[in-house]
Protein backbone atom coordinates (compact mmCIF):
# COMPACT_ATOMS: atom_id res chain seq x y z
CA UNK A 1 0.00 0.00 0.00
CA UNK A 2 3.08 2.38 0.64
CA UNK A 3 4.73 1.64 -2.50
CA UNK A 4 1.41 2.45 -4.53
CA UNK A 5 1.06 5.60 -2.22
CA UNK A 6 4.58 6.75 -3.12
CA UNK A 7 4.14 6.30 -6.76
CA UNK A 8 0.55 8.35 -6.77
CA UNK A 9 2.71 10.94 -5.01
CA UNK A 10 5.51 11.10 -7.60
CA UNK A 11 3.11 11.13 -10.38
CA UNK A 12 1.19 14.27 -8.69
CA UNK A 13 4.73 16.10 -8.73
CA UNK A 14 5.45 15.15 -12.39
CA UNK A 15 1.81 16.26 -13.53
CA UNK A 16 1.78 19.68 -14.85
CA UNK A 17 -1.50 21.44 -14.52
CA UNK A 18 -3.50 21.80 -16.66
CA UNK A 19 -3.63 24.67 -19.23
CA UNK A 20 -6.67 26.80 -20.44
CA UNK A 21 -6.72 27.08 -23.75
CA UNK A 22 -6.03 30.35 -25.01
CA UNK A 23 -9.08 32.16 -26.64
CA UNK A 24 -8.10 33.74 -30.04
CA UNK A 25 -7.91 37.64 -29.98
CA UNK A 26 -10.92 38.01 -33.18
CA UNK A 27 -13.61 34.80 -33.48
CA UNK A 28 -14.50 35.35 -37.16
CA UNK A 29 -18.18 35.07 -37.50
CA UNK A 30 -20.52 34.88 -40.25
CA UNK A 31 -23.10 37.89 -39.92
CA UNK A 32 -25.80 36.42 -41.91
CA UNK A 33 -28.94 37.96 -42.26
CA UNK A 34 -30.28 35.52 -39.20
CA UNK A 35 -32.20 37.98 -37.56
CA UNK A 36 -32.02 36.02 -34.23
CA UNK A 37 -27.79 35.84 -34.75
CA UNK A 38 -27.98 39.67 -35.17
CA UNK A 39 -30.86 39.86 -32.15
CA UNK A 40 -28.67 38.17 -30.01
CA UNK A 41 -25.30 40.09 -30.84
CA UNK A 42 -27.14 43.23 -30.40
CA UNK A 43 -26.32 44.61 -33.84
CA UNK A 44 -28.71 46.12 -35.47
CA UNK A 45 -28.41 48.55 -38.29
CA UNK A 46 -28.74 52.19 -36.81
CA UNK A 47 -31.84 53.94 -37.60
CA UNK A 48 -30.40 57.74 -37.66
CA UNK A 49 -29.46 57.69 -41.23
CA UNK A 50 -32.96 56.49 -42.34
CA UNK A 51 -34.67 59.30 -40.85
CA UNK A 52 -32.59 62.10 -39.92
CA UNK A 53 -30.67 61.84 -43.99
CA UNK A 54 -33.74 63.12 -45.36
CA UNK A 55 -34.07 66.82 -44.74
CA UNK A 56 -37.11 67.24 -45.26
CA UNK A 57 -38.10 65.03 -42.33
CA UNK A 58 -35.99 67.07 -40.10
CA UNK A 59 -37.53 70.47 -41.51
CA UNK A 60 -40.46 69.02 -40.61
CA UNK A 61 -39.67 67.95 -36.76
CA UNK A 62 -38.13 71.57 -35.93
CA UNK A 63 -41.15 72.92 -37.67
CA UNK A 64 -42.89 70.35 -35.48
CA UNK A 65 -41.67 71.85 -32.06
CA UNK A 66 -43.24 75.21 -32.47
CA UNK A 67 -47.02 73.50 -32.74
CA UNK A 68 -46.25 70.44 -29.83
CA UNK A 69 -47.53 71.95 -26.87
CA UNK A 70 -44.21 69.80 -25.05
CA UNK A 71 -41.24 71.09 -27.07
CA UNK A 72 -42.87 74.27 -28.07
CA UNK A 73 -42.14 75.52 -23.92
CA UNK A 74 -39.04 73.74 -24.08
CA UNK A 75 -37.94 75.69 -27.30
CA UNK A 76 -39.32 79.28 -25.63
CA UNK A 77 -37.38 78.68 -22.61
CA UNK A 78 -34.59 75.97 -23.45
CA UNK A 79 -32.43 77.00 -20.01
CA UNK A 80 -35.50 76.14 -17.42
CA UNK A 81 -35.22 72.21 -19.10
CA UNK A 82 -31.96 70.83 -18.00
CA UNK A 83 -32.47 67.81 -19.61
CA UNK A 84 -33.10 69.51 -22.87
CA UNK A 85 -30.79 70.50 -24.92
CA UNK A 86 -30.75 72.44 -28.94
CA UNK A 87 -28.26 71.53 -31.24
CA UNK A 88 -29.08 73.13 -34.55
CA UNK A 89 -32.58 73.89 -34.12
CA UNK A 90 -33.02 70.12 -33.17
CA UNK A 91 -34.15 69.59 -29.34
CA UNK A 92 -32.09 66.48 -27.69
CA UNK A 93 -32.03 64.71 -24.64
CA UNK A 94 -30.41 62.07 -23.03
CA UNK A 95 -31.78 58.27 -22.62
CA UNK A 96 -31.05 55.65 -20.20
CA UNK A 97 -27.33 55.00 -21.27
CA UNK A 98 -26.51 58.49 -21.16
CA UNK A 99 -26.89 59.53 -25.38
CA UNK A 100 -28.52 62.20 -27.41
CA UNK A 101 -31.49 61.21 -28.53
CA UNK A 102 -33.68 63.63 -31.00
CA UNK A 103 -36.92 64.23 -29.82
CA UNK A 104 -39.78 64.19 -31.83
CA UNK A 105 -42.56 66.40 -31.81
CA UNK A 106 -46.41 65.16 -32.09
CA UNK A 107 -46.32 66.15 -35.96
CA UNK A 108 -47.93 65.12 -39.11
CA UNK A 109 -45.06 64.19 -42.29
CA UNK A 110 -46.86 62.99 -45.58
CA UNK A 111 -50.49 61.93 -44.13
CA UNK A 112 -48.61 60.31 -41.12
CA UNK A 113 -47.88 60.74 -37.52
CA UNK A 114 -44.43 60.82 -37.43
CA UNK A 115 -43.97 58.93 -34.70
CA UNK A 116 -45.62 56.36 -36.55
CA UNK A 117 -42.79 56.50 -39.64
CA UNK A 118 -40.24 56.09 -37.29
CA UNK A 119 -41.41 53.28 -35.43
CA UNK A 120 -42.99 51.49 -39.03
CA UNK A 121 -39.21 52.24 -40.23
CA UNK A 122 -37.95 50.95 -36.53
CA UNK A 123 -40.60 47.84 -37.27
CA UNK A 124 -39.10 47.17 -40.56
CA UNK A 125 -35.35 47.45 -39.80
CA UNK A 126 -35.59 45.33 -36.60
CA UNK A 127 -38.15 42.75 -37.22
CA UNK A 128 -40.80 41.29 -35.15
CA UNK A 129 -39.56 41.02 -31.85
CA UNK A 130 -43.07 42.84 -29.87
CA UNK A 131 -43.34 45.83 -28.53
CA UNK A 132 -40.51 46.01 -25.52
CA UNK A 133 -37.48 45.11 -28.06
CA UNK A 134 -38.48 47.81 -30.97
CA UNK A 135 -39.17 50.62 -27.80
CA UNK A 136 -35.70 49.75 -26.98
CA UNK A 137 -33.96 50.04 -30.41
CA UNK A 138 -36.13 53.59 -30.89
CA UNK A 139 -35.25 54.92 -27.76
CA UNK A 140 -31.59 54.55 -28.66
CA UNK A 141 -32.05 57.23 -31.49
CA UNK A 142 -34.97 58.98 -30.63
CA UNK A 143 -37.48 60.12 -27.78
CA UNK A 144 -40.91 61.39 -27.74
CA UNK A 145 -43.44 61.01 -24.25
CA UNK A 146 -45.89 58.39 -25.37
CA UNK A 147 -42.82 56.61 -26.90
CA UNK A 148 -43.73 53.17 -24.92
CA UNK A 149 -47.64 53.42 -25.46
CA UNK A 150 -47.21 53.95 -28.91
CA UNK A 151 -45.01 50.72 -30.20
CA UNK A 152 -47.30 48.76 -28.29
CA UNK A 153 -50.02 50.42 -29.65
CA UNK A 154 -48.14 49.66 -33.37
CA UNK A 155 -47.24 46.23 -32.39
CA UNK A 156 -50.91 45.27 -31.96
CA UNK A 157 -52.28 46.33 -35.46
CA UNK A 158 -49.64 44.67 -36.93
CA UNK A 159 -50.38 41.23 -38.19
CA UNK A 160 -47.30 39.58 -38.19
CA UNK A 161 -46.45 40.29 -34.36
CA UNK A 162 -50.40 38.75 -33.69
CA UNK A 163 -49.54 35.57 -35.57
CA UNK A 164 -46.06 34.97 -34.09
CA UNK A 165 -46.18 35.64 -30.54
CA UNK A 166 -46.29 33.04 -28.10
CA UNK A 167 -49.38 32.12 -26.19
CA UNK A 168 -50.41 33.19 -22.87
CA UNK A 169 -52.95 30.77 -22.52
CA UNK A 170 -52.90 27.80 -20.75
CA UNK A 171 -52.24 24.47 -22.87
CA UNK A 172 -55.29 22.28 -23.49
CA UNK A 173 -55.71 19.10 -21.16
CA UNK A 174 -57.59 15.86 -21.29
CA UNK A 175 -61.16 16.71 -19.83
CA UNK A 176 -62.27 14.98 -16.55
CA UNK A 177 -65.85 13.67 -16.06
CA UNK A 178 -67.24 15.27 -13.48
CA UNK A 179 -68.71 12.77 -10.86
CA UNK A 180 -72.23 11.65 -10.96
CA UNK A 181 -73.98 13.28 -8.19
CA UNK A 182 -75.92 10.59 -5.67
Amino acid sequence: MKQRHQEAVELVANVEAPQMPQAPEEIPLDLSDDPMVIESLGMFPDLCPHMEGNHSILKHIQDGYLMDPLFSKVLNHIEHHKNFELINDNIYTHNQVGASVLCIPAVIHQKQWMTEVIIDLAHMVLGHFGPQKTTEYIRQYYWWPTIGWDVEQFCKTCPTCQTTKSSTQKVPRLLHSLPIPT
